[in-house]
């Protein structure tokens, strides 16, 4: 799920090319400005959306969902504190649980990309070339690092 400000937009198309092909893509649409922009992005998605669905078949549509978060409740649920038009957020879902949580320039790509698994007991997320440090299960905190331009952080999941 890609969260993004009106600014930052063209990102997502870093996260529907590298996700892999049976992926959707989540982009939740956030402004700091909501009571007057949220209406005008809601007009020019779906002016856009429209154009496109005439111009190309069905097959050919990306896997990707776009959520105008005018309330910024889908921000919220990724981690994000406050939104404005230049909010670039990404996070990584599997199994119901964020994995990977990428900020700034790049976000989208870097956690589109990222290899996330459990390995011994200990969680741990790739991206970029760059390893996550591992967490024991039992530890459920979180592990930071920063990888070229996105700072990345992985949610250890709590074993069941």
């Amino acid at each position: 799920m890609a969260v993004l400000g009106l600014h930052r937009l063209s990102a997502v198309e870093e996260a529907v090319r590298a996700a892999p092909p049976d992926t959707t893509v989540t982009l939740a649409v956030v402004t700091g400005e909501p009571d007057e922009l949220a209406h005008l992005a809601r007009l020019v998605v779906a002016d856009v959306g429209a154009c496109l669905r005439q111009a190309f078949p069905p097959a050919t549509w990306p896997r990707l969902q776009v959520v105008l978060d005018d309330a910024g409740a889908l921000a919220a649920a990724a981690g994000v504190r406050a939104v404005s038009d230049e909010t670039e957020v990404a996070v990584r879902i599997a199994d119901d649980r964020i994995v990977a949580r990428a900020e700034g320039r790049g976000a989208c790509h870097a956690a589109a990309t990222a290899t996330c698994g459990v390995s011994g007991g200990y969680t741990f997320a790739i991206a970029g070339g760059w390893e996550i440090p591992a967490i024991p299960e039992s530890k459920a905190d979180a592990a930071v690092c920063t990888s070229g331009r996105a700072a990345w952080s992985r949610v250890a999941t709590s074993a069941s």
